[in-house]
């Protein structure tokens, strides 16, 4: 692990010091785990989603984490490029093998595919084509026209979070959101599974 952010009673983030990083790789670094403190703190009322829903162990449960799981790092991922503008830049051609890639390490037997499906995520976001509309179809448009997933539960996610973004303050979540992130997340696995 390279870095993580502490949240609780008291607040930190450590980052390892002996990673032969640029400082601006440090400084991205640092707006990640700083977003993941910004977001737990504001994402709903009173803070702590993860301390109020995450912490059962029942089929929702389940879901629940799987949801909130996908979404923290895409979130930290998003906000941080909100204050670094300098990812918004980035256009889904460009990204597109680094996005493939991703999907196709999504499995039910992969422990890091939560992770690669909110880099997948924070992918499609925060790129010009994405970033630059409040209009989900015209998102869509672009999506299918440069990366063209076969899977219909990409576009179920991406259209889940996107509506997500553009509802009031963009990191801001619901219970409700987090269910169907990561029921139609764990859908996804299930397709991937079976085909």
């Amino acid at each position: 692990m390279a870095a993580s952010a502490f949240v609780g009673s008291k607040y930190g983030i450590l980052i390892r010091s002996d990673l032969k990083w640029s400082s601006y790789e440090y400084f991205r670094v640092f707006l990640h785990e700083i977003s993941h403190i910004f977001c737990t703190v504001n994402e709903i009322e009173g803070g702590g989603f993860y301390d109020k829903y995450c912490q059962g162990s029942g089929i929702e449960d389940g879901i629940i984490n799987a949801g909130y799981a996908v979404w923290r790092e895409a979130i930290a991922d998003i906000t941080a490029d909100a204050v670094c503008s300098d990812m918004a830049s980035i256009s889904l051609k460009n990204v597109r093998n680094d996005i493939v890639q991703l999907y196709d390490m999504i499995s039910s037997s992969n422990p890091n595919s939560k992770k690669c499906m909110s880099i997948i995520i924070a992918y499609l976001m925060i790129s010009s084509e994405v970033a630059g509309t409040e209009n989900w179809y015209e998102a869509e448009k672009a999506i299918r026209n440069n990366i063209n997933f076969k899977d219909d539960f990409i576009y179920r996610i991406a259209e889940i979070v996107f509506k997500n973004l553009n509802n009031g303050d963009f990191w801001t979540i619901t219970l409700d959101f987090i269910v169907d992130l990561g029921e139609t997340y764990i859908s996804l696995l299930t397709n991937k599974f079976f085909n």
